[in-house]
């Protein structure tokens, strides 16, 4: 049963996150404005909290603020098909600098539906 509040959209190619000091999180394998998945070389724990951010490209982010910044929470972790990753699913709790039309841009621009 699908417990999302919005629809997530793929991404032609994975945007990265950082974690607050700067250091990589993932990349984003898709995207809405209260989740994402991310893929990476490193298990994160289920349900904590890390407060990240995601630059967006200036083409795509326009006039808007280029940063996503938020804090979210581990909600699921599993191994990738590639076995050297995993999979890791958010839920944004907390929007520090958040432009929900910036998610909506990069659906348009990158985006595409599975």
């Amino acid at each position: 049963m699908e417990k999302r509040k919005a629809p997530r959209r793929n991404l032609i190619f994975y945007l990265k996150v950082f974690d607050k000091d700067k250091n990589l999180f993932g990349h984003i394998v898709n995207i809405s404005e209260y989740g994402l998945q991310v893929v990476t070389d490193k298990t994160y724990e289920k349900n904590q909290i890390y407060e990240l951010f995601i630059n967006i490209p200036k083409d795509i982010a326009n006039e808007l603020p280029n940063k996503l910044h938020f804090k979210a929470k581990v909600v699921w972790t599993k191994k990738d098909p590639n076995e050297e990753f995993f999979d890791i699913g958010l839920q944004i709790v907390e929007k520090i600098v958040f432009e929900p039309l910036l998610i909506y841009r990069l659906f348009e621009e990158i985006g595409f539906n599975s």
